[in-house]
């Protein structure tokens, strides 16, 4: 398997739009969900062509923190027609959106036989989870890649993300070798 846990990384998308207040001031936001989560936290660098950037994190406390600091930004912004907002922990209702980035080596463990894990993890949750088709991917994304969209309120996003997190992490991607993955928007 070759990958540790410590090596493998989570990935969310976040829009272009929201990345500033994501890493907040001086690096804030993201600096206390490292301290609060014990996560490496890293927002890859904007790919030419692509309205989303990449947010990569360690552990699955990392990604449930910055889905949930994604969240309350998109009903923050939704709410006040702002995109500015400060990331507070009181903003529940409202619906959000995330998109998470997984090897096309773990879908089949998130789907499950007949489409019994992804349906559990509906069920558990309470929001909305699909695969979207390959075409969707946007140029951030690796060849490697498939995109899980998850929607609902930010407490159900939230138990999605940590229950596909731990999923993954039990089935980490395979990959041949040392081989590093290619962007899409590299591979044209």
């Amino acid at each position: 398997m070759g990958d540790s846990s410590s090596e493998f990384n989570h990935r969310m998308l976040c829009p272009v739009a929201l990345v500033g207040a994501m890493i907040g001031k001086k690096g804030e936001n993201i600096r206390k969900v490292r301290l609060a989560t014990s996560s490496e936290v890293v927002v890859d660098h904007l790919v030419q062509s692509s309205d989303e950037r990449v947010i990569r994190m360690s552990s699955a406390e990392g990604l449930v923190a910055m889905v949930e600091s994604l969240c309350v930004l998109q009903i923050s912004s939704i709410s006040d027609g702002s995109d500015d907002a400060m990331i507070s922990d009181d903003t529940d209702e409202g619906s959000c959106d995330v998109r998470l980035l997984v090897d096309t080596s773990q879908v089949g463990f998130l789907v499950g036989k007949a489409g019994a894990s992804i349906k559990a993890i509906v069920e558990e949750s309470g929001a909305q989870v699909r695969i979207l088709p390959r075409g969707e991917l946007p140029p951030c994304a690796c060849v490697s890649d498939e995109l899980v969209h998850v929607s609902g309120t930010r407490q159900a996003v939230a138990r999605a993300c940590r229950k596909i997190a731990m999923m993954m992490e039990e089935h980490p991607p395979k990959r041949k070798g040392s081989q590093r993955p290619i962007i899409l928007a590299q591979a044209c």
